[in-house]
């Protein structure tokens, strides 16, 4: 396998690619820097008409009180307001990031503002590396390259010679003041969304000097975009979080099929979406098994939302990690029931803990615990060791965090996902039920329901339906609006008719359902039988 290496002056931003006709070629950037793969090799764009940062030779840097002024000895494309690292100068108050204030002679001689009072003129070997940065989003449209300059500039390549960028090539989408976000392509136009309006482009073939491209004036949004990682394009459409103005926090999910934006997003998810700051999101499309996901994560709030096309629902997805080993003081047994000793555990009713360390090999295993006290937890075995247990005994938890997924592909008929923070890359397999060795927690919550009436109804038992499978199910249920739950109860899968019998009454009852096995689980439904009691 050949390797490439990139180089960008800032370190772990995310890189994006988007492959050009017949995969003859891969255009590959980030905010700084772009590269583009071809089976000649990996080359970077050096054309200083590509919005990206590039390195000038400087002849001579002069002082005027604070006033500095740079002298290239090659055209650069620097502007007022781009940001400039001089390095290479022995009077070292000349060294440093800076932003442009002034073009004294366009494509030559630009200022900046310096500290302290440096001798004029500096000497050394300086060299001048700056210009633009793009926002997120490639676009291919009939053998262009289409890239997005911070300053709401669309640049274009030219035609079938992607290494090949010409300063007056470009677009601005200014019909109203908004920022441009990202940009991206839906069937045959050029998607651009910015902070609170998003307008569409097609190839009119104008003739050069200038873009290819005008405006589909009738298909212009009053949608901004509210996150430039929240986009996602796949072949059912774009996928975006929304925002309409500055005057009302309205985040929604739009699916843009085409030119025409359907809201997908419920009062619920929007409620997870206005209450994030949105400093750190990531997107992805996930297709397996037969669904299509729109998969959003929120680092922030710490959650991960997924949207699922063939049913249009949303879930919560998340991953477990481990906790470091705690202690066992003591591990004894009444019959099936194991009694566990740890002081300070912290697990919670129903939670799976792994035990490890016991010399009695039945004791070991992962189980989901009975919370007795802030120093106790039971479980059950299938067999009965001798008791109490010995040896060196550990009980490990779980942490819940959001899905650490940021990208997704296909390879040789695996479906991949790539980690945000190891870079592990992990298969998804149907015949897996843990995540690498880590239980995966399946919760499902039901709404609430009053059986039609104010009157107590008795719960004759509760039966979930779903397949028959060699693994237990936790079910418990709340009788006060979400406020207090009873306590988990297991029904074993693995016969004909699963139930739970001895429900009580109530008058308003949801239950939750919860599987940490490693089986295999697919629920249709809960069976609930019940018999009106009295007021």
């Amino acid at each position: 396998m050949t390797t490439y290496s990139i180089t960008t002056p800032v370190a772990d931003l995310p890189f994006q690619m988007k492959q050009t006709f017949a995969g003859e070629s891969v255009f590959v950037k980030n905010a700084y820097v772009a590269y583009l793969l071809t089976s000649s090799g990996f080359t970077l764009i050096t054309d200083t008409d590509y919005p990206s940062y590039h390195s000038y030779a400087v002849t001579s840097i002069t002082r005027v009180g604070s006033v500095a002024t740079v002298t290239t000895t090659t055209t650069n494309t620097l502007e007022v307001g781009n940001t400039v690292v001089i390095s290479g100068a022995v009077e070292t108050e000349y060294n440093g990031t800076f932003t442009i204030t002034g073009i004294t002679t366009p494509g030559s001689v630009f200022t900046y503002t310096v500290s302290g009072t440096p001798a004029t003129p500096a000497t050394g070997t300086i060299t001048a590396y700056g210009g633009w940065t793009t926002v997120p989003g490639i676009v291919y449209l009939d053998d262009y390259i289409f890239v997005g300059r911070t300053d709401g500039e669309i640049q274009n390549s030219d035609r079938n010679a992607f290494t090949a960028w010409d300063a007056l090539s470009f677009f601005t989408p200014d019909k109203e003041p908004s920022l441009l976000v990202r940009i991206a392509k839906s069937l045959n136009f050029l998607v651009a969304f910015k902070t609170w309006d998003t307008q569409f482009y097609y190839n009119a073939d104008v003739a050069p000097p200038g873009s290819p491209m005008l405006e589909q004036e009738s298909a212009y949004l009053k949608l901004g975009c509210a996150a430039a990682y929240s986009v996602v394009e796949f072949d059912g459409g774009i996928v975006f979080m929304s925002q309409r103005d500055q005057n009302q926090r309205s985040r929604e999910i739009h699916l843009l099929n085409g030119l025409t934006p359907q809201k997908l997003s419920d009062a619920y998810v929007e409620r997870l979406l206005n209450a994030d700051d949105l400093a750190t999101v990531y997107s992805l499309y996930l297709s397996t098994a037969g669904h299509q996901f729109y998969v959003l994560t929120l680092v922030t709030s710490g959650i991960t939302i997924v949207y699922d096309f063939a049913n249009k629902s949303w879930a919560q997805w998340s991953s477990l990690s481990a906790q470091s080993p705690q202690s066992v003081i003591s591990l004894t047994r009444d019959g099936y029931t194991v009694t566990a000793s740890v002081e300070d555990h912290g697990f919670s009713d129903g939670d799976p803990v792994t035990m490890a360390g016991a010399n009695e090999t039945e004791y070991n295993g992962t189980f989901n615990i009975r919370y007795v006290d802030d120093n106790t937890f039971t479980y059950q075995i299938p067999d009965a060791p001798d008791s109490p247990a010995t040896g060196t005994i550990t009980a490990t938890g779980y942490d819940e965090a959001y899905l650490d997924a940021v990208a997704y592909a296909t390879v040789e008929n695996l479906d991949v996902t790539l980690a945000e923070v190891s870079g592990t890359i992990s298969a998804l397999d149907r015949d897996i039920y843990q995540d690498t060795d880590v239980p995966i927690d399946v919760k499902l919550r039901t709404a609430l329901f009053d059986y039609g009436s104010d009157n107590e109804t008795i719960i004759t038992y509760c039966r979930p339906i779903g397949d028959r499978v060699a693994g237990k199910l936790l079910i418990r249920y709340t009788d006060d609006d979400y406020n207090s739950y009873s306590r988990y109860r297991l029904t074993n899968l693995d016969v004909a008719r699963p139930q739970l019998s001895g429900l009580g009454s109530t008058k308003r009852r949801a239950y939750d359902v919860r599987h940490t096995a490693d089986t295999e689980l697919r629920i249709e439904a809960l069976e609930i039988e019940s018999t009106k009691g009295y007021t």
